[in-house]
């Protein structure tokens, strides 16, 4: 089964990667194309890895002519071989899922597209003159990939219309991002023990949306209630201020962002990792932490809530209640080590291997429906 790919972000994140070279093993014949601007001298040195620039800086505005341009280049690259595919996935619906939508009308080949952070936070939120495109786009792919349950629920409330609701939905699947072979290579064997002094720890850039204060706050409670709880943030210090108000405190420890192999010497000595950002498209650095028997705090309706129940990986909470994630806290703690079993087996779900067995199921009912969409008028 031949898939053509439309990753436009694939030179610049892993994700994509990892995604493809493990699918590689399935039953998918995959060929990426890679749009990118005119200048960009970078290639990605495989034959099944088309990097294309085909469109200037200034098309960055003309939302249009750069999927004219990406469109034509396709066609350019690929011409009588796009008979031959048995479906396109675009890994974005605005920047590439247009495109899709028009080989869809030209050559009658159906598609799968995904919903991304840029399409909620960017084109659906400060663009209204696009929900248009976005809900044709939704409409006429035969999948729509969401990595999580609260993003397709947010996206289907706020900006699919009503009349489409029920049919979008039922096209919809979840499929998280998956996390780097390293940390389920090392994985602790058997369920952690709490430490005499639990540590909570947050992975990620120190700033306003993370809302370290909030957590800061509930161990504050923690405390005062004589749970003696310690603090450590390794990422980025975004906010000096913030940081400040962690260094003055005696039992937090802000450390430098690291690399993964530090970051799981990090987990094998913390016990919770709390982040109840404002924003979450996904968050990898839960399904991280699970994979080390780390539970899990994060906020509810964002990103990583909805891919498990309540109560089994750990807790979403309210991000601006600082009692709620004081509550989440306690209640890991005292019952830790079913929680850290748990994430232990649940972390599974972001193994890319059976990440990618989901996308060749997918592709293979895509394909077996037989023949393509009629060809239609193009856009």
């Amino acid at each position: 089964m031949k898939v053509l790919q439309i990753a436009n972000g694939y030179l610049d994140k892993a994700l994509y990667r990892n995604l493809f070279d493990h699918m590689d093993r399935e039953a998918v014949q995959n060929v990426v194309f890679v749009p990118v601007a005119k200048g960009d001298k970078r290639e990605a040195g495989r034959p099944d890895i088309l990097v294309r620039p085909c469109f200037s800086s200034l098309d960055r505005w003309l939302y249009f002519r750069k999927q004219e341009k990406t469109f034509r280049a396709i066609v350019s690259a690929l011409g009588p071989q796009l008979d031959g595919f048995a479906l396109t996935h675009s890994h974005t619906l605005f920047s590439t899922g247009c495109t899709s939508l028009r080989l869809k009308r030209k050559f009658g080949i159906p598609y799968v597209v995904a919903v991304r952070n840029t399409d909620v936070n960017l084109f659906f939120a400060r663009f209204p003159f696009m929900r248009g495109l976005g809900n044709t786009i939704l409409k006429e792919a035969e999948k729509i990939v969401f990595l999580s349950p609260a993003y397709a629920d947010f996206v289907l409330e706020r900006y699919v219309r009503p009349a489409l609701r029920d049919e979008i939905r039922a096209k919809t699947a979840i499929i998280p991002n998956g996390i780097s072979d390293f940390f389920f290579e090392a994985a602790p064997r058997a369920p952690k023990s709490l430490h005499e002094v639990p540590m909570v720890i947050h992975v990620g850039d120190i700033d306003r949306n993370k809302n370290v204060l909030a957590t800061l706050a509930a161990i504050e409670k923690l405390r005062a209630a004589g749970e003696p709880f310690r603090f450590v943030l390794v990422g980025a210090p975004k906010d000096l201020d913030i940081v400040a108000t962690l260094r003055a405190k005696d039992f937090v420890q802000v450390l430098p962002k690291c690399d993964h192999r530090e970051v799981i010497g990090h987990y094998s000595q913390a016990d919770i990792l709390v982040m109840p950002s404002f924003h979450e498209t996904f968050g990898l650095v839960y399904a991280e932490a699970m994979s080390q028997g780390v539970p899990v705090v994060y906020t509810r309706n964002q990103g990583f809530d909805g891919q498990f129940p309540d109560g089994e990986a750990g807790y979403a909470v309210a991000s601006g209640s600082p009692d709620e994630i004081a509550a989440a806290i306690a209640n890991i703690k005292h019952n830790y080590s079913p929680f850290s079993a748990n994430c232990l087996s649940l972390s599974r779900r972001f193994d890319w291997n059976a990440i990618a067995r989901e996308y060749e199921t997918m592709y293979a009912a895509i394909a077996r429906k037989g023949a393509k969409c009629p060809l239609c008028v193009s856009l």
